[in-house]
Parts: C-alpha cells; sequence; structure tokens
C-alpha cells in the first residue's frame, strides 16, 4: 500500500494537509510520524504543496527532510519543471513519477 501525504510548511516545520489542503493537520512530518505511518505501508507518495503546480523547483528542504528521515521508499511530487531539472538537483536516491 501506498500512503499519499500533502505536505505544507506551517510555522517552521511541514505538516500534512487536508481536505483538498484547505486545513493543516496537528501531523508533524518527521522522523518520529514517519516511522510510525511507515509500519503501516510500503512507500510514501509526497506532495509539495507549497511548490505544486508551479513548475518552480521542487521542495528541497521537504526532499531532503524525507530522504533523511523516511524509513521506506518516497515518491516526491511537486514543483518539477523538467526530470533535467530533477536530476541536476543531485538529490539522494529517490523514486520519481514517470514524467
Amino acid at each position: 500500500m501506498v500512503l499519499d501525504l500533502s505536505c505544507k510548511k506551517h510555522n517552521g516545520e511541514y505538516h500534512v494537509a487536508t481536505d483538498r489542503w484547505q486545513k493543516i493537520s496537528s501531523l508533524a512530518v518527521n522522523e518520529e510520524s514517519l516511522t510510525k505511518l511507515g509500519q503501516s505501508c510500503a512507500e510514501f507518495l509526497v506532495h509539495g504543496i507549497d511548490v505544486e503546480g508551479k513548475q518552480s523547483g521542487i521542495d528541497e528542504e521537504l526532499v531532503e527532510l524525507l530522504a533523511e528521515q523516511s524509513p521506506i521508499p518516497v515518491t516526491y511530487a511537486g514543483g518539477v519543471s523538467s526530470m533535467v531539472s530533477c536530476m541536476l538537483q543531485e538529490l539522494p536516491v529517490m523514486h520519481l513519477p514517470n514524467a
């Protein structure tokens, strides 16, 4: 199973957003929450909603957090303008959606 997490920066940390990204939940995205949620799925699909649809570049801070703290594979979506620009980021190994 893949768990979809829409993430938005709020008060200096990332939180899961719900209801079409209109409500910011109290669930902070960090090592503790990723580890707990990771016990119930095989992969995370994470939307960086601060950059989603803008094609202005990925949310590097969120991607780094996920790469460092997620215990399971992550597919990231949000802000990617091209696969070339994404590859040039020299990101840690991640699973990227098909362009």
